[in-house]
């Protein structure tokens, strides 16, 4: 799976894409993304394995699904060598535990090193607060290959610039 750069929040992090997620579950969808990472990132599996366990094993402590279709799972991990992002979307929907008990659709996996960077507090305030407009929700409403969800993510950071400046 291709990976590509991408600015957000002034960081270059790399991101890849699952415009099509195979899971029947959310933890069928934690491992399919962590796979994609970890190829991506070039780590050896063991590492890949160590992620996600480490992000399973919390699911249940961290709240990840934050509604309206979203879920942002997480994790730090020593083995990292940068921050990066998987975006994986589900055709149907999965269930999540999400705050609203809608099923999740759009999957942003957030990977960094541990300890983080210091982008890494900005860069997750960032994507949350994208996620939390409905604006910039709507650009991943109905997009469907790499090439519309990547469109999608420049979109919502230009959004969020501008609202920034907004009086």
């Amino acid at each position: 799976m291709n990976s590509t750069k991408i600015r957000i929040a002034g960081f270059q992090l790399k991101i890849a894409v699952i415009p099509e997620l195979q899971a029947t579950c959310s933890s069928d969808a934690i491992t399919e993304m962590v796979a994609v990472a970890a190829a991506s990132l070039n780590l050896h599996p063991s590492v890949g394995d160590a992620i996600k366990h480490e992000i399973l094993d919390h699911q249940k402590d961290r709240l990840f699904a934050i509604g309206q279709g979203f879920a942002v799972p997480y994790v730090k991990h020593a083995c990292l060598p940068t921050t990066a992002i998987v975006f994986g979307r589900s055709k149907t929907g999965l269930p999540f535990s999400a705050l609203d008990g809608r099923p999740i659709r759009n999957f942003l996996l957030l990977l960094s090193p541990s300890p983080s960077p210091p982008e890494y507090q900005v860069l997750f305030g960032r994507l949350l607060t994208m996620l939390g407009n409905r604006r910039v929700r709507s650009f991943f409403q109905f997009v469907k290959t790499r090439e519309q969800i990547l469109h999608a993510f420049l979109e919502a950071e230009r959004e969020m610039h501008a609202a920034a400046f907004t009086v």
